[in-house]
């Protein structure tokens, strides 16, 4: 049968599946990135993360914690634009924060957490910040919140994977005044 890989409109048949990059592949990919004018894109027009060479001490942390083996190690390691989800993990998890992505580095995330709702000025309800992925926790808590009357000012933050913020966001918002935060992500 079939099998989904991370690489867009590829799959894999058979009970053999490799596991690595292959050079037809990595040809037939630029090849088609270069007529569709996509080089650094993903699927969404949102460009991949970048891994800035002059902060990076190749620990390779990106490449373990990539859940869709979006990093490849040549020299140095460097984000394959056509399977990076743009998930964060790698830029939260990076140690030197030399990883970044356009609309999702923390100057970004700290900028949405001041602009939402501000703490009730008589108390009487918390402020909650919640931090939730883009593909099923804030479609979910969408859902629930036009069925649900909260009795808290609720912040809602989509990120492309709650598992890319790193604990710096979290902070900042206790210290914007967030009287709790929530991280939701995907059920797996």
């Amino acid at each position: 049968l079939p099998v989904a890989t991370n690489r867009r409109g590829i799959f894999v048949a058979g009970p053999a599946r490799f596991a690595g990059t292959d050079a037809a592949v990595e040809a037939s990919n630029a090849a088609l990135e270069a007529l569709m004018g996509l080089a650094a894109a993903t699927a969404d027009g949102l460009t991949a993360a970048q891994i800035d060479s002059s902060r990076c001490v190749r620990c390779l942390t990106c490449l373990r914690v990539c859940p869709y083996r979006a990093v490849a190690l040549d020299g140095r390691p460097q984000v394959l634009p056509a399977a990076c989800e743009r998930c964060g993990i790698c830029a939260a998890e990076c140690p030197r924060e030399a990883i970044r992505i356009a609309g999702f580095e923390h100057a970004d995330l700290h900028g949405l957490i001041a602009a939402g709702p501000t703490a009730d000025p008589a108390g009487d309800s918390p402020l909650l910040v919640a931090f939730c992925c883009r593909r099923s926790a804030a479609p979910a808590l969408r859902a629930a919140a036009a069925d649900h009357c909260w009795a808290a000012t609720l912040n809602i933050i989509e990120v492309p994977c709650a598992g890319g913020i790193a604990p710096e966001i979290i902070l900042s918002a206790f210290r914007q005044g967030a009287d709790g935060v929530l991280i939701l992500a995907c059920h797996a």
